[in-house]
């Protein structure tokens, strides 16, 4: 499977009542000196003439695979996020949640959840560039066949910022190597749509430190999301993946990489 183009939604079957769930409670502090949340961060203007962002591609990318509503857990203070989302017309329909504080992006997705229930989950990071923004539909897709969760994969030439995925001969998931210098691992996953079970999964590894996962953490590390998809995985979950060859996967948490993203964006325009 690789790029996906564009195509009319009601072409293909989306999990019913699927919202788009994301995280943007981070401080960007890796970033340094910025003006404003870097989510909203100009990157350089879309085809329409018009000064965009990675959260606004993201929402334009959700919005060609057929979902119709989104979710952002956005940390108090950050109301940039929403101001700059006023602007905009049309669209997936965005809802906030607003949290003073979170530890991890786990403990951001669980304050989501909390206004959610047992809908069906796509997740996506607005800090990220991803190109075709349309590579969410085949996920939305796979999940609808009976999943319990689908990750969607990229190629990353950084395993030392990514969760890399290693999959069996069948191309299921069998490990997540997280932030690693392992070099033999080729797919990073960037995204994922999942459904109840493995809601009920994150809400308890969030809520209970227990011994499994314990013992598994650095000392002092925070909880990765990609922990809680290990755990999904030797807990016998229906995990598949869906790998994207040719899309881009680019983080902005740094000045070296936002200037990537920046100049990636206007040869992939031009």
């Amino acid at each position: 499977m690789g790029m996906m183009m564009k195509r009319d939604p009601k072409a293909f079957a989306i999990s019913p009542g699927i919202v788009a769930l994301l995280p943007a409670a981070g401080h960007a502090r890796r970033l340094g000196t910025v003006d404003g949340s870097k989510e909203v961060l100009p990157l350089g203007s879309s085809p329409a003439g018009e000064e965009t962002s990675t959260l606004e591609r993201l929402l334009d990318g959700l919005e060609e695979a057929g979902i119709s509503r989104v979710l952002i857990v956005l940390r108090v203070g950050k109301w940039d996020i929403p101001t700059r989302l006023a602007q905009r017309r049309g669209g997936p329909t965005t809802a906030f949640a607003a949290i003073t504080s979170s530890q991890s992006v786990p403990e951001t997705l669980c304050a989501g959840l909390k206004f959610l229930g047992d809908l069906p989950i796509l997740l996506a990071f607005p800090d990220i560039l991803y190109d075709p923004p349309e590579i969410f539909a085949e996920v939305v897709q796979e999940l609808a066949q009976g999943a319990d969760l689908v990750l969607g994969l990229v190629p990353t030439d950084r395993p030392d910022k990514s969760d890399m995925v290693e999959l069996d001969a069948e191309g299921r998931p069998i490990d997540i190597v997280i932030k690693s210098d392992r070099t033999d691992l080729v797919w990073a996953w960037g995204f994922a749509a999942w459904g109840s079970r493995f809601s009920d999964l994150l809400r308890s590894t969030v809520s209970q430190a227990t011994a499994p996962l314990a013992a598994e953490l650095q000392a002092g590390r925070e909880l990765f999301i990609g922990d809680v998809v290990r755990r999904a995985i030797a807990l016998d979950f229906d995990v598949r993946a869906v790998p994207f060859p040719q899309a881009l996967f680019l983080d902005i948490g740094t000045p070296e990489d936002l200037e990537r993203a920046r100049g990636r964006l206007k040869a992939s325009d031009s």
